[in-house]
């Protein structure tokens, strides 16, 4: 029973009736001082009887249609069944106050039995049968719209919580593509030193072994601190450093005060990969690689700039197709992405803006 009752709802119906009712009281005060009726009622049989007793009854028997409403709501009551049974109950109002009154009036000795007229009873809920039915569906009214704004709420939330659940999903997937496509280059770059240089693949297996952990780590991270990404991003550089040797320069430009700022989790290294992999030529032995990160703004500007070989036509690989989907999940279409050949046609440059939302 106590699913059924709804302790602000029950506030509401007070709130409305008791509003209701002192309408009804100004409108007796008016009648009864300018002579235009009640003149044989007493104040206190008005403030009794008329008022408070009716406040009572009427309030009661809407607690209990209000618990019933809720009943056929989670029921699901076919809507011409509900439509009945409130006609009804507009109706049946009238003979409930009628009725409880007079049965009270007897009972605290105020009547007599043979002083109960049923014609005139009768009459008297005939004569205001208009008023109760409006009542009784002003009150049904915000009942039902009350669990209306409340089914409303919880289904917003609902679809929130789901959106929240398919964004999450969504990136995890991502991450789960680009997780396979670093682990099997970095394999790669392992087996090209294993013949070559035994002690340089085993502490390139060293930083691979770091790079992994901290790739486990995130698994379940959409964002994470700007300084915990660079961290990982330089486990990766040092990898291809120790790879390329004296053939390739990082250099990296970040404004301290931006450190803890979240960022996408894994941005920077598919930029720094494609920058590598795409860099080195035949004509290019040595390569550059200038990472800028700043605050622009209420903007975070990530920028990544290679002096290797240009692009002669701008695809965008899995690894920077992931990139892109993942700004578009997290920021909608409040981010910037560009990938184009520098001027001096040597290298390109990679730049991505995203809100700073710390």
């Amino acid at each position: 029973m106590r699913k059924y009752i709804d302790t602000k709802l029950l506030k509401i119906l007070i709130l409305f009736y008791t509003a209701t009712s002192l309408i009804s009281l100004f409108k007796i005060y008016y009648l009864k001082t300018n002579s235009f009726g009640y003149e044989f009622s007493t104040w206190k049989e008005i403030l009794l009887e008329s008022i408070l007793l009716d406040w009572v009854i009427v309030l009661l028997f809407m607690s209990i249609i209000a618990m019933t409403t809720k009943l056929m709501i989670l029921k699901k009551y076919k809507w011409k069944y509900i439509v009945v049974i409130h006609s009804f109950f507009s109706l049946f109002i009238g003979f409930v106050i009628y009725f409880s009154s007079s049965l009270i009036f007897f009972v605290t000795g105020q009547i007599e039995l043979s002083e109960i007229n049923v014609d005139n009873h009768l009459a008297g809920i005939v004569s205001v049968i208009d008023l109760n039915f409006l009542i009784y569906f002003s009150m049904i009214s915000i009942v039902y719209s009350y669990y209306y704004f409340q089914q409303t709420e919880r289904s917003k939330l609902e679809k929130a919580q789901l959106s929240n659940q398919l964004t999450n999903a969504k990136l995890n997937i991502l991450k789960y593509k680009l997780h396979p496509h670093f682990l099997f280059n970095t394999l790669n770059s392992i087996s090209s030193l294993i013949e070559t240089n035994t002690k340089l693949a085993q502490d390139t297996v060293a930083d691979f072994g770091d790079l992994l952990r901290d790739l486990l780590d995130l698994k379940d991270t959409s964002l994470i601190p700007l300084e915990e990404e660079l961290k990982i991003s330089k486990r990766y550089l040092d990898i291809m450093a120790l790879r390329f040797s004296d053939n390739l320069k990082i250099t990296v430009q970040i404004n301290t005060k931006i450190q803890n700022t979240l960022v996408p989790s894994l941005i920077l290294l598919p930029i720094i990969e494609n920058s590598i992999k795409h860099g080195y030529s035949y004509n290019t032995e040595s390569l550059t690689i200038n990472i800028s990160i700043k605050k622009r703004k209420s903007n975070i500007v990530l920028s990544i700039e290679n002096d290797g070989a240009p692009l002669k036509n701008v695809v965008y690989g899995n690894g920077i197709k992931n990139t892109i989907d993942r700004l578009k999940i997290i920021y909608g279409d409040k981010y910037k992405f560009s990938m184009k050949n520098n001027k001096n046609l040597k290298g390109i440059t990679t730049s991505i803006i995203f809100p700073n939302n710390n």
